[in-house]
């Protein structure tokens, strides 16, 4: 899947459930049927127990490895993250 990171086009990876629940509200027609005319499965709750979950296993995890590192060294680690996950 195509992303954009540090304003370049790479092949990068989506995941799956995040994705089709990113198509279903915000995708964009190019071609073919309209959106609104397909039945793209999403569901709010696995969404959100899934969030929960990587935010508690992977994101906790890189936070603890970057909890180590001196201060100095914090800022400038490719794995920081540049922006949030909010669950409302």
């Amino acid at each position: 899947m195509p992303v954009v990171l540090h304003r370049e086009f790479r092949v990068g990876h989506l995941d799956q459930l995040v994705a089709w629940h990113e198509l279903a509200r915000h995708g964009v027609t190019i071609t073919g049927p309209e959106l609104s005319t397909l039945d793209v499965w999403t569901d709010t709750h696995v969404l959100h127990a899934y969030t929960v979950n990587n935010l508690d296993t992977y994101w906790r995890n890189i936070t603890n490895q970057l909890a180590t590192l001196p201060p100095t060294r914090r800022s400038r680690s490719s794995t920081t993250p540049a922006a949030g996950v909010g669950l409302g």
